[in-house]
């Protein structure tokens, strides 16, 4: 019997020894006192924490996961979509994040990438928005967390065709490359992210060939056009209410006005010619319209 309980008082020694350091084994926690554990934690032969898995949400569903070394946070694995498959995956250094990656299509493959330059930072975002395992979106952020440039391929032909800048957050100016020739030939500029100008090459000279003048409310009010591609205006479009009123135009393209044009919902009202190219009006034109019975004069 004296040998029983000197066996007996050893394996109790040795099996308290291993429950307190948890020494190669999973212990189990219920951290909600529920009566249902949601966090297990493994060890390492030292006693240290090397993995935990969580259910977060007390669903019974593990969709949080833990790893660490030397009892630092090395990577987390989380199931943001509550589907039982891990999408989210973070990396840390020093405790705070420095990389995400996300399948947020659930095929299994990365399709975002998130870079941070400091605890809770963002610096650049990378996305495969249509599945392709190739980047197509790139999103670059400043020092205070807001917007400072977006790249986006939009036909997914692997090269970049629309630029977005950004100054404190706020939308500053597109560039555009409209027929994906790698050359840049629209430009739209803004304040208070309301559109004010668009500048575009409508013939792929790499030279800007027509202007848009937009107002507060991103409405056009002017249209200037160089017809001609020589590098300078030679039609003017006013508008009011986005409806053309009045164009004036350089007919010989020697940089004067020399025809000027009024509308009336769209059709001609008035018009004033330079014929002779001098600088002055010497042809008038009037022409009132009547709808009373149908005629016009």
């Amino acid at each position: 019997m004296k040998r029983f309980f000197i066996i007996l008082g050893i394996v109790l020694f040795f099996l308290s020894i291993n429950i307190g350091r948890c020494q190669g084994k999973v212990t189990a926690y219920d951290t909600n006192s529920d009566g249902i554990d949601d966090q297990w934690g493994t060890y390492n032969d030292a006693g240290e924490l090397e993995y935990l898995a969580v259910d977060s949400d007390h669903d019974g569903v593990k969709d949080l996961f833990k790893y660490y070394k030397n009892k630092i946070l090395i990577r987390t694995e989380m199931d943001l979509s509550k589907d039982g498959k891990v999408d989210t995956w973070d990396f840390f250094e020093n405790d705070i994040v420095i990389r995400r990656e996300q399948d947020k299509n659930a095929d299994n493959l990365i399709d975002m990438w998130i870079r941070f330059k400091g605890h809770k930072k963002l610096d650049l975002v990378k996305e495969d928005t249509n599945y392709d395992s190739i980047v197509d979106i790139y999103t670059w952020y400043d020092s205070n967390n807001k917007l400072k440039k977006v790249e986006e391929d939009r036909n997914h032909d692997k090269r970049i065709d629309i630029w977005r800048y950004y100054n404190d957050g706020s939308l500053n100016k597109i560039e555009q490359d409209n027929d994906h020739n790698s050359v840049v030939d629209t430009w739209q500029y803004f304040e208070h992210d309301s559109l004010i100008r668009q500048e575009t090459d409508d013939n792929k000279d790499s030279r800007v060939d027509m202007w848009l003048y937009f107002d507060q409310n991103s409405h056009i009010i002017r249209n200037e056009q160089d017809e001609n591609y020589d590098g300078k205006v030679d039609i003017w479009r006013y508008y009011d209410n986005q409806i053309v009123t009045r164009v004036e135009m350089d007919s010989n393209y020697d940089g004067k006005i020399d025809i000027w044009n009024w509308l009336c919902d769209e059709k001609l009202k008035k018009q004033h010619q330079d014929t002779n190219y001098d600088g002055g009006v010497d042809t008038y034109m009037s022409l009132l319209i009547y709808k009373k019975s149908g005629v016009s004069h």
